[in-house]
């Protein structure tokens, strides 16, 4: 039954068309991880970081951002017509050392110690579906958990990870889109990783030395049309900024 998902999604981004959630209604767990990995190899993708989150379910799942739509701020990146839903703001970090489960463990002082640096970033979110609310959580995790692209920042962030309350606003060709104090999803920056890693099961290789992970927005998701500038800002310091066309 795989190799029916497979085919569907590889369609999807080879042909640019949204397909059938429903296809996906009896796809479980395991078998939306085996799919993200048989899709990104027969697109002949690599990943350029990872995505991590609490799902519906309340299980951590995690997947790769494909590398040939990942860039850094001031860089440009080429959208799908069909399927983007949105732009999140959020903080990422790039690890020194590989997570352990038993690092996870023994608590978030322990993870931090495996991460080099912080920074913040700009994920473009969006389906290959053609109705994304309906479709399964697993389902959406297959669907690489929604995302089309991502733009790092180059400044590494030192402040507190704790940053619900932080001035945040995102505009579009320099109109505002989003104006409100930041917000964590997840609780936390580290805890979906956390939970993650608890779990000893890392099939997309997400907890490896050297890896780019993104935790979470924290604004939601903010509609958009492109294409456009975007700039996203957090604080007076931190900003991050895209090109955002369409392929």
């Amino acid at each position: 039954m795989s190799n029916q998902y497979e085919d569907l999604l590889v369609s999807a981004y080879e042909n640019k068309k949204l397909i059938d959630q429903d296809a996906f209604s009896g796809i479980a767990q395991d078998e939306a991880y085996a799919v993200q990995s048989a899709v990104m190899t027969r697109l002949g993708q690599t990943p350029g970081g990872f995505k991590v989150a609490i799902n519906g379910e309340g299980k951590a799942v995690a997947a790769p951002i494909y590398a040939s739509k990942f860039t850094s701020t001031g860089g440009s990146l080429a959208l799908p017509a069909e399927g983007v839903m949105g732009v999140e703001f959020e903080l990422a970090f790039v690890l020194g050392k590989t997570i352990t489960p038993e690092m996870a463990e023994a608590g978030e002082d322990a993870v931090l110690e495996a991460v080099d640096h912080f920074v913040f970033g700009m994920e473009i979110i969006g389906t290959r579906f053609r109705d994304q609310p309906k479709s399964t959580v697993w389902a959406q995790l297959a669907d690489n958990l929604t995302g089309v692209g991502y733009v790092a920042g180059r400044e590494k962030y030192t402040g507190k990870l704790d940053i619900d309350g932080e001035p945040l606003v995102l505009t579009a060709n320099g109109a505002e889109i989003f104006n409100k104090p930041a917000r964590h999803p997840f609780g936390g920056v580290l805890k979906p990783v956390i939970a993650y890693a608890k779990s000893g099961e890392d099939r997309i290789g997400m907890l490896q030395a050297g890896s780019f992970i993104t935790t979470g927005s924290l604004c939601g998701a903010v509609p958009f049309n492109a294409p456009c500038e975007m700039v996203g800002t957090i604080g007076d310091k931190f900003s991050v900024s895209a090109s955002l066309t369409l392929s």
